[in-house]
């Protein structure tokens, strides 16, 4: 009976060491799965290696003349299309900031072949601003647009400001008499029609008076 107490008390004072041990145990695991799941890996990842780093390096500076480049291009496209682009779209804005008033006001006109002829109509026109009262000034902020060759020709003889109009639709001829509505018609009116846009582009006001009827 004796010996019985005694396995009996043994196994009681044992407990508490056991249940210690075991809390102890849980805690530990507690701590190092914390610690495991939020720092970081202690072998280097294939991104994190001397050697990857470096090939990444090399990719950017090989890379970055290639995107330089088309950085430049994509600005240059840009300026194209709000200028226009052309050597022939700048030697137009600039004879437009050339016959300019101070307002930035531009009168066009346009003429073929036949209406520049001398004596014809745009003699009288650029007289009646000559003899006119207190109009006289404006002559020099006229733009003629020339709708052919010969009318280029004949207002470059007797007027600073002159511009020859290029068809927005290839093969169209500008200097001949249109019908009404026809689609060579419409194709000459959208051509005038792109001009004056590009005016407007540039920044200037723009006053458009027809002297002619060959449209």
């Amino acid at each position: 009976m004796r010996g019985s107490a005694g396995m009996a008390s043994s196994k009681n004072g044992l407990s508490p060491v056991v249940v210690f041990l075991l809390g102890a145990a849980s805690a530990t695991a507690l701590i190092v799965f914390v610690f495991t799941s939020t720092a970081s890996p202690a072998w280097p990842t294939p991104e994190a290696t001397p050697a990857t780093r470096q090939e990444k390096k090399a990719a950017a500076v090989a890379c970055a003349p290639r995107a330089k480049g088309i950085d430049s291009e994509t600005r240059r496209a840009a300026r194209t299309n709000q200028t226009g682009g052309g050597d022939d779209d700048d030697e137009f804005a600039r004879m437009v900031r050339r016959a300019a008033m101070e307002d930035r006001t531009v009168i066009m006109t346009s003429v073929n072949e036949a209406w520049a002829a001398p004596g014809s109509l745009m003699d009288s026109f650029l007289e009646s601003f000559r003899v006119g009262e207190n109009i006289s000034h404006f002559v020099e902020h006229i733009v003629v647009v020339a709708m052919d060759e010969g009318a280029l020709r004949r207002c470059r003889a007797i007027h600073p400001h002159c511009y020859l109009l290029l068809p927005e639709v290839a093969g169209l001829d500008l200097s001949g008499a249109k019908s009404y509505m026809t689609k060579d018609y419409l194709d000459l009116v959208w051509s005038k029609l792109k001009l004056q846009q590009r005016v407007l582009e540039l920044g200037y006001n723009l006053l458009f008076t027809a002297s002619s009827t060959h449209t």
